[in-house]
């Protein structure tokens, strides 16, 4: 075979494009994925699946807004990522279940005395497992962040990227459930001192 044959050199360009082309394509998807362009979702699976450790790691990352809507939040290292996400300089929203509200729970108690005033939603009792990241990121499962759901339940994780309708409609239908949630203790004690 001749490799100065016309016809070989026009096959091996034709290869070489297709092999940039590839190349192009799949370095275009990671930078877009990296940029909250192009659906991305990842599952996780407990226990022992990682699926805190991923939390965590996003947690971490947030730089504008958290968002969270659950039952309790019990997991200390994921508490102490909410509060980090604070003194950041983000938007650390929280609403938890109105069973807060007779019974003090831990997790409740740190995230007031960490600043981060939880609100009540006192017209459902709150069973999603929500977290938003910057409107970019959706968290949602069963997973429960508590510190059972790592290591004895069986649940379930998913981090979503690259919807930003679907991550709308959960940052809209967070704060639906914020307008008609009560403030936490701290802050109706706080309006209650200020009117006296």
């Amino acid at each position: 075979m001749n490799l100065f044959d016309p016809m070989v050199l026009m096959w091996i360009q034709v290869a070489t494009g297709f092999m940039g082309a590839l190349t192009l394509l799949f370095v275009g998807r990671i930078l877009g994925r990296r940029l909250g362009f192009g659906l991305d979702i990842r599952a996780y699976f407990s226990p022992s699946g990682g699926a805190r450790d991923a939390l965590l790691r996003i947690l971490n990352k947030a730089r504008r807004e958290v968002l969270v809507q659950t039952y309790s939040f019990e997991d200390e290292a994921l508490l102490a990522a909410l509060v980090e996400a604070k003194k950041r300089g983000c938007n650390v929203e929280v609403i938890l279940d109105p069973h807060h509200e007779k019974i003090s729970t831990s997790d409740f108690k740190f995230l007031v005395e960490q600043g981060i005033d939880p609100w009540l939603d006192v017209e459902a009792h709150v069973n999603p497992q929500v977290v938003l990241i910057d409107g970019k990121v959706l968290i949602t499962g069963s997973y429960d962040f508590t510190p059972q759901a790592e290591s004895e339940f069986v649940q379930t994780l998913l981090i979503l990227r690259g919807n930003p309708d679907l991550i709308r409609q959960y940052r809209d239908q967070f704060f639906t459930h914020k307008s008609h949630a009560k403030p936490s203790h701290k802050k109706e004690e706080e309006k209650l001192r200020l009117a006296a």
